[in-house]
């Protein structure tokens, strides 16, 4: 059981009055993050694993490294090895592939919900306070005052989670995946030939003015494609290639304490009549709009692209090997994010926060809401971040001088089933696709096989890009639902004429009537919602 913790904010009687009742009543009574004195009858231990009966529920998609050999995580052992740790039965459900919003949406409209949700709880019409309010997930203050303590020493250790972890109202609404940071937060940027760039004569390209004369050099080499850009909405807003030229990012990012929405500014009209000249001249893919990974990944094996950015575990890491193979004398290698000048760091990368949107909430419907806390508490604790990490010891991962080290289980293809690292490592670990715990650096270094890739990061991650990254806000209901509205359209129409104005089927002269439709749909008003909830956000450090 957990003792009673000290008021923060109740006045002297109220303390006194509420432990009487925790007496009397068996309950733990704690001053709740909100302020709120709330009581929580707590019926289970804090040891795992639980003695319990109770079978969860568990909603999410199944992961791509988990598609690849079976269509339900029920089925690896992950799941066995977590119901021994907890004490805690798991059912998982998941949506089917490639349409979980459309499910996610459904499962909500009938009102049958499973225990756990995981999902990208930001993304809620209307935001997670509105969630809570409309009877969806559970508000999990009093949970977290009581019988949570290994996520409440997270929150007590980086009280910059603890900001971005609950509603505008003070609500905390879900156990998120998180990073520490650094190389942790960097999962893509850009690859060049080396062997191209040495026969040319020419260095790694920094500026805009060494890209441009690289890419043109490609081009007179016989290069099929210089270079190749994905430019959809996802790929455009997570690495933003090239705007740092110009001062600008491809999403909101704030900037001296001023929120900015990247495609109403001024300087993405030069950045974008940048694209458009590269794609006229033949530098840029001719297919930019609909370049799909399977594309790129032919591309580059066969030596026909000079220049694109990728994922270092995913794709480098897959691409590497292949190439050693079967083409050799391609010699692709990393370079740093595209800055104003050689002696300054680049100002936009890919970066993510160490916090990411996909979370995991309990269903207000979960008639085991305790039992519920308990397993993704468990996620935070150190034996659970070392299950969630790196599996069971002794079958996914052995100590090696103090250091968890991964088996041929994962690690050797022969062993494995012929599975990638990351397919392997996915049926005994969550540590490459999200879950309630946090992400361990050691996972990652070993994940990474080449030497190219941990270089890649180390590269792709010396950025400035921590300046200018907004942290997750969460808006109230009535913003939110006006925030969302203005922002669903005003997506759709950047894209579509972000490809547009590069392809040359819209006139690049027309871009002031681009900037005045913006202005028509309200981006104005969604930027300064923006900035109230980062106002806040600061003054709730």
């Amino acid at each position: 059981m957990f003792l009673l913790k000290d008021s923060k904010k109740g006045l002297i009687w109220c303390a006194m009055l509420a432990l009487a009742v925790s007496f009397m009543s068996g309950c733990v009574v704690s001053q709740s993050t909100t302020g709120v004195p709330k009581t929580f009858k707590v019926t289970t231990s804090d040891k795992y694993p639980l003695e319990t009966d109770v079978e969860l529920s568990y909603w999410l998609a199944l992961p791509t490294g988990v598609a690849a050999y079976s269509n339900s995580m029920n089925n690896i052992l992950l799941k066995e090895h977590l119901e021994e740790k907890t004490g805690v039965g798991i059912r998982f459900v998941h949506p089917p592939i490639g349409q979980t919003a459309e499910a996610f949406g459904l499962m909500i409209a009938s009102g049958d919900l499973p225990d756990i949700i995981e999902y990208g709880w930001l993304t809620y019409p209307g935001g997670p306070e509105k969630a809570i309010n409309e009877g969806i997930i559970t508000s999990l203050n009093e949970y977290i005052d009581t019988i949570s303590p290994n996520f409440e020493k997270v929150l007590a250790e980086r009280p910059d989670i603890d900001r971005q972890v609950k509603t505008e109202e003070g609500s905390y609404f879900s156990y998120p995946f998180l990073t520490n940071g650094g190389i942790q937060a960097t999962s893509m940027g850009f690859i060049i030939r080396q062997d191209l760039l040495d026969k040319a004569g020419l260095q790694a390209p920094v500026t805009l003015e060494e890209w441009d004369t690289v890419l043109r050099a490609f081009k007179s080499m016989g290069v099929e494609v210089p270079l190749s850009l994905r430019l959809d909405g996802y790929n455009l807003k997570e690495v933003s290639p090239f705007t740092g030229l110009f001062s600008v990012y491809s999403d909101y990012y704030v900037e001296d304490g001023v929120v900015k929405y990247g495609p109403y500014e001024k300087n993405y009209e030069a950045w974008v009549r940048q694209m458009s000249k590269w794609y006229k001249d033949g530098l840029l893919d001719n297919d930019f709009a609909s370049i799909d990974s399977t594309r790129l990944t032919s591309l580059v094996v066969n030596g026909q692209v000079g220049s694109t950015y990728c994922y270092a575990g995913s794709e480098l890491g897959m691409w590497l090997p292949v190439i050693k193979e079967k083409n050799s004398e391609f010699i692709y290698r990393p370079i740093q994010y595209p800055s104003v000048s050689r002696s300054a760091k680049p100002m936009i990368g890919q970066k993510k926060l160490s916090i990411l949107n996909i979370c995991s909430a309990i269903s207000a419907k979960c008639e085991n809401k305790e039992v519920a806390v308990r397993f993704l508490d468990y996620g935070y604790s150190e034996e659970g971040g070392m299950l969630y990490n790196f599996g069971k010891e002794g079958v996914s991962y052995v100590m090696n001088d103090g250091e968890p080290v991964y088996t041929d289980a994962i690690m050797d293809v022969n062993s494995n089933g012929g599975l990638s690292i990351g397919q392997a490592m996915s049926k005994y670990i969550r540590g490459s696709y999200y879950g309630p715990f946090v992400q361990d650096l050691r996972y990652v270094l070993q994940y990474m096989q080449e030497k190219t890739q941990k270089d890649a990061l180390y590269l792709w991650s010396d950025t400035e890009m921590d300046k200018y990254l907004l942290p997750f806000l969460t808006l109230s209901e009535a913003d939110n639902k006006q925030y969302s509205k203005i922002m669903q359209d005003a997506d759709t129409y950047k894209q579509e004429k972000l490809f547009k104005f590069i392809s040359g089927t819209e006139d690049l002269g027309s871009f002031p009537n681009y900037y005045s439709e913006l202005k028509n749909m309200g981006i104005e008003d969604a930027i300064a919602l923006r900035q109230k909830a980062y106002d806040a956000y600061l003054a709730n450090k």
